[in-house]
């Protein structure tokens, strides 16, 4: 428990095993917290706060685990490492995505995720939905993959594909299906959405 308080330009980077229990408090607007190594593992439920009044969140390596949701309201960058865990994972913010995998959890996204061309979202037993209001962007060459188990990817917002060529909606290993539920809308503006899982 108790707080880490970052000044603005800062970041605090933990690279080995740590615990956080109830009660663990970031705060600093301006800063940034990464998770750079090792595992982190949340024993409670955590909320990150918006950038105004907590740190960026930033995953480039090691795992993040968690058994309770874990729900990031501010930006986060993902390029590289796993989260796990049985509890959601909420992003209501702006995410980036760069390369990680997912594993035994449910991705609920109600803000805006953009993926690149650097690696695809890799689904280990794991659903990826696109809420009501919220946007995913996939911008590049990346998309999704299963690992294994059952993989979905739902979309009941707005899901844009903005770059130029082909892009399957999955890659590698077909996700187990892709679903556009009522009220979601993809959006082609270039190039090619190859949708070649079921839904």
């Amino acid at each position: 428990a108790g707080t880490y308080a970052l000044s603005s330009g800062t970041t605090l980077r933990t690279t080995a095993n740590r615990t956080f229990d109830s009660g663990i408090n970031f705060t600093g607007s301006g800063s940034t917290l990464e998770f750079g190594g090792g595992i982190q593992t949340f024993n409670a439920a955590h909320t990150f706060t918006l950038a105004a009044t907590g740190p960026a969140l930033s995953l480039t390596s090691g795992t993040l685990t968690a058994a309770n949701p874990l729900n990031i309201l501010g930006p986060f960058t993902w390029t590289g490492g796993t989260i796990t865990g049985s509890g959601a994972l909420n992003t209501a913010g702006v995410t980036t995505f760069g390369a990680g995998d997912l594993t035994g959890k449910t991705w609920n996204n109600s803000g805006t995720v953009n993926i690149g061309s650097t690696g695809n979202i890799n689904l280990n037993a794991s659903d990826f939905d696109n809420l009501t209001g919220a946007i995913l962007n996939l911008n590049g060459t990346s998309s999704f993959n299963k690992i294994a188990g059952t993989a979905n990817v739902s979309n009941s917002g707005t899901l844009n594909k903005t770059g130029a060529g082909s892009l399957p909606i999955s890659q590698g290993t077909a996700i187990s299906a892709f679903n556009n539920n009522s009220g979601g809308v993809v959006n082609v503006t270039a190039g090619e959405l190859v949708l070649q899982s079921a839904g």
